[in-house]
């Protein structure tokens, strides 16, 4: 099998809010890249802690407003879920915890939990970006805003750049 070359095609849901979707062009044997909208009420696995299952409901109702969701999705859509709950955990633990602590040998070393935090934000930040939950994963995937979002306001001191 070859492998397919050129651009990937963006959902039609996309291409319709933008206004770029052309009837004529898309054939009904084109294989659109999203999924239909997910009628399930929570798909949240089993093995999910109760804070995780609720962060996965959250991201999943989300992600499924606007379309992008595929059933494909949901094993790294709670992989996210569980490192956004332990994220937070672990967040408000760096709250009380001090930044550096004894060694073993006495010197003073960084406190492991920051060491851990600091990782488990990359990996969020990653995946977050990979479903379009940040700005710029919004931008790379090219989601336009929604009727009821609002858009930036141009009254900055940033507005002209």
């Amino acid at each position: 099998m070859s492998k397919k070359r050129g651009r990937p095609t963006l959902p039609k849901k996309i291409k319709e809010r933008r206004g770029t979707y052309n009837k004529k062009r898309h054939e009904e044997s084109q294989s659109d890249p999203k999924g239909q909208k997910i009628d399930k009420l929570s798909h949240a696995p089993p093995y999910l802690t109760e804070g995780a299952k609720e962060e996965f409901d959250f991201l999943f109702e989300r992600l499924n407003n606007i379309e992008i969701l595929r059933d494909e999705d949901l094993t790294a859509l709670a992989t996210l879920a569980t490192i956004n709950y332990d994220l937070n955990r672990i967040i408000k633990q760096c709250n009380t915890a001090e930044f550096l602590i004894k060694g073993s040998k006495g010197n003073m070393v960084q406190n492991p939990i920051y060491i851990l935090r600091s990782r488990m934000i990359k990996e969020s930040m990653e995946l977050s970006c990979k479903f379009g939950i940040t700005p710029v994963g919004r931008a790379a995937l090219k989601i336009p805003a929604l009727e009821g979002e609002s858009a930036p306001r141009g009254d900055d001191e940033f507005s002209d750049v």
